[in-house]
């Protein structure tokens, strides 16, 4: 919140230079807030993948079945009624879930697992839709009050670079703290009622530096999607390589069909 007694420690790029002797920060120009935060680890596969893991953890164990197999397999025909609701997409729904995907053990601190980071992006309108039915009871809405900013969030992120005005910026930081404010509610109440959920990390804290640096840039300007897409390519192009290839020469023999599917692209022969 604007409020929050942390943020009268903040330091300032001159006193952070001096406090962290960090070779990065000598070179000319470069302070931290050069540093730039990432959607993809910090929201995506961060601070979104605890908060639907709890939701949908504490969700489940209120459905009422006669075992955790079988709530869960009632929570999964719940998302595919939802997701063929809202007409989503078949190759942007997550699979039907584990429950090594939520948590193995009532001692573990929930947290959605296995499942690719645009995926959890996708899955937002879903988990507001599943929010609203089960919002009885004071933990549920704040419940659904924190994944309707997350979805507003996401939603504000739609917006093209070019057009990231003061307007949207606001709607993003201000949803950024309306999130964390209900997360920080529901950690605090699963504590006072001992139970294993809703765990705070340090995302939720750096999350809170990214609605600033939102006023600034727009945050899928320097996401990582890219460049872990091409870490992706690499694999597989370098895994073809590996029949019949001597292993000193698998190296080589990736980057020449790289510099040829390279120079196919850079030639407008395919996009």
């Amino acid at each position: 919140r604007p409020t929050a007694a942390w943020r009268s420690t903040i330091l300032s790029p001159a006193d952070l230079a001096k406090k962290f002797k960090h070779p990065l920060l000598k070179v000319p120009g470069v302070s931290v807030l050069t540093l730039k935060l990432d959607i993809l680890h910090l929201l995506d596969l961060g601070v979104s993948c605890y908060l639907y893991g709890n939701v949908l953890h504490s969700i489940m164990n209120g459905l009422g079945g006669t075992s955790k197999e079988a709530n869960l397999a009632s929570l999964n025909r719940l998302l595919v009624r939802l997701y063929d609701a809202l007409e989503v997409p078949s190759g942007k729904r997550i699979r039907p879930l584990h429950m090594s995907d939520i948590a193995k053990t009532s001692e573990e601190y929930p947290s959605l697992k296995h499942i690719k980071g645009a995926r959890v992006r996708w899955l937002s309108p879903i988990m507001v839709e599943l929010c609203k039915l089960y919002k009885a009871g004071k933990a549920p809405k704040h419940r659904l009050e924190a994944v309707t900013a997350l979805n507003n969030m996401y939603n504000a992120l739609k917006v093209p670079w070019q057009e990231w005005l003061e307007e949207a910026s606001k709607t993003f930081n201000s949803n950024t703290e309306n999130l964390l404010a209900h997360y920080s509610w529901l950690a605090k109440d699963a504590m006072q009622e001992g139970k294993h959920l809703y765990s705070m990390t340090q995302k939720h804290h750096v999350l809170c530096h990214m609605g600033s640096q939102a006023a600034h840039l727009h945050p899928a300007t320097c996401w990582c999607y890219g460049s872990e897409s091409f870490m992706s390519i690499m694999v597989r192009m370098t895994s073809s390589c590996t029949r019949g290839t001597a292993p000193h020469k698998v190296g080589i023999k990736a980057l020449q069909k790289f510099r040829f599917v390279f120079h196919l692209v850079l030639a407008k022969h395919f996009s």
